[in-house]
């Protein structure tokens, strides 16, 4: 009896997929079949990830990386020092 279910809930979700791709797009088809694969396979999704092996962090944690900071601190002015060089709005 669960074969048959099975192969009809299949052909309902390709006929729905099959739908939603035509009137909404890809996207949409695709988010739907990840509901669609998380409603009807998660019992199975949410086993396999609790069963699977935790591994210990072994050493010391890499630092992290920081940027720099944005603000100039060399005392270069970014202001031309020649006035032809400065761009007017009027001259866009």
């Amino acid at each position: 009896m669960k074969q048959p279910v099975q192969r009809y809930l299949a052909g309902l979700i390709a006929f729905a997929a099959t739908v939603t791709l035509i009137t909404q797009g890809v996207t949409t088809t695709l988010i739907a079949l990840a509901v669609c694969g998380a409603v009807v396979y998660g019992d199975r999704i949410v086993a396999a990830w609790s069963q699977r092996p935790r591994r210990p962090r072994s050493g010391p944690r890499p630092e992290r990386m920081r940027a720099r900071s944005l603000v100039v601190e060399s005392g270069h002015q970014l202001v031309p020092d020649e006035p032809s060089l400065i761009l007017t709005p009027a001259e866009f």
